[in-house]
């Protein structure tokens, strides 16, 4: 007796799937921006010790994330 793996969805598990994977693919993207960010932020000494060097910049930036 063969067994299909096919699976018939209804619309909101359709609907859930597709907002899943949207909401998958946005922290995919923010994970990328803070990623290339902060590779620009390290490889600029000038950006780092400003973000450093001034407290109130750097609770601003912990705050704002």
């Amino acid at each position: 007796m063969a067994y299909s793996r096919e699976q018939v969805l209804s619309i909101p598990q359709v609907r859930e799937r597709n907002i899943l994977r949207n909401v998958y693919l946005w922290m995919t993207a923010g994970l990328a921006l803070t990623g290339v960010v902060a590779f620009g932020v390290a490889n600029s000494p000038g950006m780092l010790r400003a973000i450093v060097g001034n407290q109130m910049i750097f609770l601003m930036l912990i705050l704002g994330e």
